[in-house]
């Protein structure tokens, strides 16, 4: 499935569970931040989220520091896992 729209207002109305996430929002860190716990709420409990825009701020980093997972980077483009 895929959702085109403003993330902030789409993903606290999705009802299920994904395994995988791309996030193609560029957000300040704090709405980044916010963003990216709403989405942890929507992941299966295993997972793979990718990002674009972690050059922007450290919002993705931050994530995964709290969530402790683990982070990779390729290029432009930030991955997190949860085996």
């Amino acid at each position: 499935r895929m959702f085109i729209g403003n993330a902030i207002k789409i993903i606290p109305v999705i009802n299920n569970k994904y395994e995988f996430i791309l996030v193609d929002a560029m957000k300040d860190s704090k709405s980044r931040l916010d963003l990216l716990l709403e989405i942890y709420k929507k992941s299966k409990l295993k997972f793979c989220i990718i990002q674009d825009g972690g050059w922007a701020n450290h919002a993705f980093k931050d994530f995964c520091k709290k969530k402790k997972l683990k982070l990779y980077s390729f290029g432009k483009i930030q991955f997190a896992f949860k085996k």
